[in-house]
């Protein structure tokens, strides 16, 4: 499959089968799966498809067999694509673009808030890496949060731009500290 092919099957059903529960765009789906890739166990299509749909009792109805298994396999390509680009440590975040008085922005917003909904089927974490974390989703809850929203409307726009920046690199940072966890063990 094709990235267009596959970014358009996602957006399709997410149009079609979206609710106020779900995930709203492909940038919230690149920071589920991203969280999805950072975790500290591998996760699994039956903890993250219920999270992108907003839980269990949200799960579309889909009106055809195949909708379902070409959107859990453009998903999964999806997902492919960012793990191995996190293990490389090359993953650049799908941040929305717009435009604020005719001038183009980056919005994390919607990322953020897909890797803080896939936070949901991590699981507990031991008190080391519930601090560790506590620091690294800063930048993260700073756009996916009312009290971010209002820091940031306080920021310059190269404030917010480092912000963005060190969203980037806790991703990297997030990924390496449970791989290192993982070949601890």
């Amino acid at each position: 499959m094709n990235s267009t092919k596959t970014y358009e099957i996602i957006t399709q059903a997410l149009q079609q089968y979206g609710t106020e529960y779900s995930i709203l765009d492909i940038s919230e789906l690149d920071g589920l799966l991203a969280a999805c890739a950072c975790k500290p166990d591998i996760a699994t299509v039956s903890q993250w498809l219920p999270a992108l749909w907003g839980g269990e009792q949200h799960s579309p109805e889909w009106q055809a067999e195949n909708e379902i298994s070409d959107f859990i396999g453009a998903a999964m390509e999806i997902q492919s694509v960012i793990m191995n680009a996190i293990f490389n440590e090359t993953y650049q975040p799908l941040f929305s673009e717009g435009s604020l008085e005719g001038k183009a922005n980056t919005i994390a917003d919607e990322w953020c808030y897909g890797f803080l909904r896939a936070m949901e089927i991590w699981g507990p974490l031991s008190q080391i890496d519930e601090e560790f974390m506590t620091d690294a989703l800063k930048p993260i809850q700073l756009f996916a949060s009312e009290e971010g929203l209002t820091e940031l409307e306080n920021m310059s726009e190269e404030e917010i731009n480092l912000q963005i920046q060190q969203v980037k690199r806790n991703i990297i940072i997030i990924h390496r500290h449970f791989l290192q966890a993982r070949f601890a063990e």
